[in-house]
């Protein structure tokens, strides 16, 4: 004996005239025909009898099965609510109540992220959206939706001044101060000036050089240029004789002796 089972759309429990709950008139004809089938196929009315009363009936008849309590069970009135983001969509007395984001899509774009934008609205906001570009910034959003962050070529000013920096592991600047000379370290050809450096170089000029009569030394240790006689300077001035003045303000031992003769 085949047996109809009720579809999917129908209800299980219906609210008779007296607002008590009972099973519906089509699954009332199922468990009939269930009970029907069962003594056909050799399950005893007994056995049937001790199932209905395991189920609640106070006689062990489909009558006798207590009405349903709301108590146990779901009223026929309950039904999905979704709070905050999430909706519903359906009526669980009917059978399917859907629960999805609000606002939800089927496909979202890609690079896209479910929240809230700038206007506060839920939803799928992309994500290059939550970025804002400045003077130094440049913001490239690909076809894909990915930004490209990168830094905003500058003209040159033609402007400069030289500071001594301090930077951090990413290359940030976080100090500056007035350089001199000391934060440089010299070449190998343009070397820094210092006042031994400028003895030595002028005592080797000195030593370098020539003269009538005189040699310079420079003593590096005493910071001093030290002169000699060499030549003229070094014999009895009174042993020479000047050679004659066109215009002589002086005479020499030689003419002294000629005048005196011209004179006796």
């Amino acid at each position: 004996m085949a047996i109809g089972i009720p579809s999917s759309q129908e209800r299980l429990i219906d609210i008779g005239r007296d607002g008590v709950p009972r099973p519906t008139a089509a699954y009332f004809r199922f468990w009939q025909a269930l009970a029907r089938a069962a003594a056909s196929s050799g399950v005893s009315s007994d056995e049937f009898r001790d199932l209905l009363l395991y189920l609640g009936s106070t006689d062990g008849t489909l009558s006798g099965l207590p009405p349903f309590s709301p108590g146990d069970y779901m009223p026929i009135t309950a039904n999905v609510q979704g709070d905050y983001s999430v909706e519903s969509n359906g009526i669980l007395s009917q059978g399917i109540v859907s629960i999805t984001l609000v606002n939800d899509e089927f496909e979202p774009l890609p690079t896209h992220y479910y929240g809230t934008g700038a206007d506060g609205q839920r939803g799928y906001k992309a994500v290059a959206d939550a970025f804002t570009s400045l003077p130094e910034i440049t913001l490239i959003v690909g076809p894909d939706g990915v930004t490209e962050v990168s830094l905003t070529p500058v003209p040159d000013s033609g402007a400069g001044a030289l500071l001594a920096i301090t930077r951090n592991g990413f290359g940030q600047v976080t100090g500056t101060r007035t350089p001199s000379t000391d934060d440089l370290a010299e070449g190998a050809a343009n070397l820094y000036f210092s006042t031994e450096r400028a003895q030595d170089a002028t005592g080797a000029a000195i030593a370098a050089g020539t003269g009538d009569g005189v040699t310079l030394a420079y003593d590096d240790g005493a910071n001093a240029i030290n002169a000699t006689n060499t030549d003229k300077g070094s014999v009895a001035v009174a042993a020479h004789e000047a050679a004659a003045d066109p215009h002589p303000q002086y005479t020499t031992h030689g003419e002294a002796l000629y005048l005196v003769s011209l004179r006796f």
